[in-house]
């Protein structure tokens, strides 16, 4: 499935009216074909036999969505975003928040994580750095993808493409933001062709500041300050060069307000200490392409390094400080891939990945006086070291046996092996004796060897309807760990190996002259390996223990897209899904921690839908009138486990049905090289819990996350 703005075109090199800078001022009377890079070549969306929502990066811009959970909050079947941990402005694994069709991505401690579920790609880079800002688009693949991305494309892909030098246009764009809570966010690019013909750079950087949306005693603040410069050199026709350099500078503090659930549908707010979060990073990479005639050669290696450093203090009937540092976390990919002829009837690609990362990280909780915030004693300490290495074969072809009908295989075997050497002491809150366990390299080494396929037939009913059935297959590797056990014992803890067979129909449309789009897939998905996190085995009345927990599951469901211009200078989109997941085959041993078979953070019912409509002015200028509407069915936002459903605590977990809104209004002017945009989001203010953890040793009250409040801008964008 596929929907994007239909003002966005096919990009054109050295035209900057011809790409999807464009996509915030609506001028053509028909859905325009929208060129992705889903399968690692080029094809237009509706032609690309996957479920695939693509976004355009100005549109995004004008709408005050630059953060991942709000770029995705409409896309069918998928939820969350980069994961925030308090005083933290991130992980080293970015895609550790993302749940693609009620598939959930593994978080290890907060900060670095297990490979997740999921998989984000940079600029063709996995886990790459700087996806929130100088975007072109961002393409959601729905779906194993595993035969061509490999590590962690279990439920799917998000593809983000920034915006590439051109080698034949001077020129500058701006992005200037002023919003509530004190938000401010400028950002900016400039490229410039140094060679004619053969040689360009784009410079753009990323400045984005708020304050908390809860407490006014300085927690909750967020500093993002990015900065990006690639290089493209095309010395001949056969032969470019792209090479980059990003890096990211966060600051932030924890939120500095508890925020307590007394009753199902009652808050309590409580100031809280403030702590400080940082983390830098900073990739290098390169994605270098070479024309053999009939084949294409492309070479992609990346170096990324990742830093963390933050404190978070609690403090009632449990008070303590937590430091988490991260000195070391160093990533090495190297990709190669040899493609076909895209005119070629049999497309084909064959392909080799290497990862590796080095990380040591530590995680220190002290107990404190509750009163004055002293410390006096040691509770829990983790130092970390640990090695993973993988290696990917795939290939995957396309072949065209007759006319119209398709049929595509693909095949991947990744190795994985991980060295962990961890120390770990933790002390019994009863009797305040301490246990250690230290895990070493011999006994810390883990291999997993998989293979993944792909096969899919698709057919051509007409040049404008497509008709596809897939089966496919993904892999996420293991991880191993020393946790504590319900005892407060230090115990080893294998993160088993997530596996996933999924089952897919769909069909791509368009109708009424290209006025009318409607994309439809129905899937199955039979998931080993699912890892639930923060099961607490705990007893009742004792400081919670977490544990994870790989719990088989089935998903099912249904999503339709609809992209629609009935008139010129209108346009309608929905989205709808109906999604599934549920636990089946429980451990008995498991079954307290699992009361209701539905995996819980996923609503069954999900429909967002919009509405822009353009009025234009004198002198080329347009006025741009937007709405949204997105509504979601009840489920559960958290897993509780038996005791709690027996003494009354369901409702703690529950979220009813509930509709926020958004508001937009675009002036553009010259053509939409200026623009000045207000926007709302969430309109009428409604604030919902994302999670919340019920304590079994506090049972009168459950710490919740809350959704984002009202917020409202202005958008200032020029282009030069």
């Amino acid at each position: 499935m596929t929907s994007v703005s239909a003002q966005a075109q096919n990009q054109t090199a050295g035209d900057p009216a011809g790409d999807t800078r464009q996509a915030g001022y609506i001028s053509a009377d028909t859905l325009q074909e929208i060129i992705v890079t889903a399968e690692r070549r080029q094809s237009t969306s509706q032609k690309t036999a996957t479920a695939i929502t693509v976004r355009a990066g100005q549109d995004l811009v004008s709408q005050g969505r630059y953060q991942l959970k709000n770029i995705l909050e409409d896309v069918p079947g998928v939820l969350g975003g980069v994961t925030e941990f308090g005083n933290t402005s991130g992980t080293d694994n970015p895609s550790s928040g993302l749940t693609i069709r009620g598939i959930q991505s593994t978080q290890g401690d907060g900060v670095t994580s297990a490979a997740s579920a999921a998989a984000i790609y940079v600029d063709e880079v996995y886990a790459g750095l700087g996806s929130n800002y100088d975007i072109d688009r961002v393409e959601v693949l729905r779906g194993p993808q595993g035969t061509l991305y490999g590590r962690s494309a279990t439920s799917g892909v998000l593809a983000i493409h920034t915006r590439d030098p051109q080698l034949e246009y001077l020129g500058a764009d701006f992005t200037g933001e002023v919003g509530n809570y004190d938000t401010k966010h400028l950002a900016g690019a400039v490229n410039v062709p140094i060679v004619t013909d053969k040689i360009a750079v784009r410079a753009s950087g990323n400045f984005y500041q708020r304050d908390s949306y809860d407490a006014d005693n300085g927690g909750g603040y967020r500093r993002n300050l990015d900065g990006r410069v690639k290089v493209l050199l095309q010395p001949t026709d056969g032969f470019s060069a792209m090479v980059g350099f990003a890096i990211e500078d966060n600051k932030s503090r924890s939120n500095g307000v508890a925020i307590n659930q007394v009753s199902p549908d009652k808050f309590v707010f409580s100031d809280a200490p403030v702590g400080p979060g940082k983390n830098r990073s900073w990739q290098v990479w390169g994605v270098f392409k070479l024309d053999l005639g009939a084949t294409t050669l492309t070479y992609i290696p990346a170096y990324r390094d990742f830093n963390n450093e933050s404190v978070g203090y609690a403090r009632g009937a449990l008070a303590f400080n937590q430091t988490v540092k991260t000195p070391k976390d160093y990533f090495n990919t190297q990709e190669i891939r040899l493609s076909s002829d895209d005119a070629s009837a049999l497309k084909w690609q064959v392909g080799a990945l290497y990862y590796y990362n080095a990380l040591s990280n530590s995680n220190t909780t002290e107990d404190v006086n509750p009163v004055t915030g002293i410390p006096y004693r040691v509770s829990q300490r983790t130092l970390t070291s640990k090695n993973t290495t993988e290696i990917g074969l795939f290939a995957q072809s396309t072949w065209e046996f007759a006319a119209g009908t398709r049929l595509t295989g693909g095949l991947r075997y990744d190795y994985t092996k991980i060295v962990a050497s961890q120390d770990y002491t933790t002390q019994d809150p009863f009797t305040g004796a301490y246990s250690s366990l230290s895990l070493e390299p011999q006994d810390g080494t883990r291999k997993y060897h998989n293979v993944t396929f792909k096969a899919r037939l698709e057919h051509d009913l007409s040049s404008r309807n497509l008709v596809y059935a897939s089966i496919s297959s993904g892999f996420s590797p293991g991880d191993v760990s020393i946790t504590t056990d319900a005892n407060y014992q230090p115990t080893v803890l294998d993160l088993k190996a997530q596996t996933l067979t999924a089952y897919e129909i769909g069909s791509k449309n368009r109708f009424a002259g290209d006025k009318l789009q409607v994309n439809a897939a129905a899937y199955y998905y039979n998931y080993g390996g699912y890892q639930v996190t923060n099961i607490n085995i705990a007893p009742a009345g004792a400081p919670s223990a977490f544990t994870v927990m790989n719990i088989p599951v089935h998903a099912r469901g249904v999503e339709l897209e609809v992209l629609a211009k009935p008139w010129a200078r209108g346009q309608f989109s929905l989205g709808a899904e109906y999604s599934v997941a549920n636990y089946h085959d429980v451990p008995t041993t498991a079954a307290p921690y699992f009361p209701f078979k539905r995996v819980p953070g996923v609503p069954p019912f999900r429909v967002n839908t919009s509405y822009s409509h353009t009025i234009a002015l004198q002198d080329g200028a347009s006025l741009m009138l937007s709405g949204f509407l997105h509504v979601n069915s009840s489920y559960n936002v958290s897993t509780i486990d038996q005791t709690f459903v027996d003494t009354g605590y369901e409702g703690y977990t529950h979220l009813g049905w509930r509709a926020t809104g958004d508001l937009n209004a675009s002036l553009n002017i010259d053509g939409g090289r200026f623009s000045l945009t207000g926007y709302i989001r969430n309109v009428a203010d409604t604030r919902y819990k994302l999670s919340t953890v019920v304590s079994s040793f506090i049972v009168t009250a459950s710490t919740v996350t809350l959704s984002d409040p009202r917020t409202y801008g202005l958008v200032l964008t020029a282009r030069f």
